[in-house]
């Protein structure tokens, strides 16, 4: 049973941290390089007419493009830097802003989904890293399997929200920003 768990979880992580660790290895500076991230980006928006979508960076919230304020926001880092990474988030980045232009119906489908499961991707949150230390130092066994329940639902809920809305990033990475 613990190998299944650790299964789900080794599939649920996996393929983030190997994102993660390609977008390090070509995050370095090219001094021949024309543009930054931020410069590109704008160039990119204004030759879609995506005059609306504006680029923001941000410290605390991953990479991604929010609909509601049509703001591609990317780490404040890679804003200025001449990098290969930059380029390849921000055009992603940009490549939901023109889904969302084009009203890519995946898309609209992914948003109504992760809004209706928030709370549950919230509260295992919650479960994973402030709790778990506290739940168990509880003592009490029903409370515990309550909390590691939904904590599994939780991940099992991101999960299949990923897989179902997987050719909603392989469209935004391969048609929308390659071609950029």
């Amino acid at each position: 049973m613990i190998i299944y768990y650790l299964g789900i979880v080794l599939i649920y992580y996996l393929p983030t941290l190997w994102v993660k660790l390609t977008l390090s290895k070509y995050d370095y500076e090219l001094q021949n390089m024309p543009f930054t991230g931020l410069e590109f980006g704008n160039s990119i928006l204004e030759e879609k007419g995506l005059k609306e979508v504006t680029i923001q960076g941000e410290k605390k919230i991953g990479d991604h493009y929010n609909p509601t304020t049509k703001s591609v926001v990317v780490a404040s880092e890679r804003l200025d830097k001449k990098s290969l990474t930059s380029i390849t988030v921000i055009c992603h980045e940009i490549g939901h802003a023109i889904q969302h232009n084009e009203n890519y119906q995946p898309l609209i489908q992914r948003q109504k989904i992760i809004s209706a499961t928030k709370w549950i991707s919230n509260l295992g949150s919650i479960i994973f890293y402030i709790g778990i230390p506290a739940i168990i130092a509880s003592g009490s066994f029903p409370f515990i399997r309550i909390c590691l329940i939904i904590a599994f639902f939780s991940v099992i809920i991101n999960m299949v929200i990923h897989l179902i809305t997987l050719n909603v990033e392989f469209d935004a990475s391969f048609k929308r920003a390659m071609p950029i």
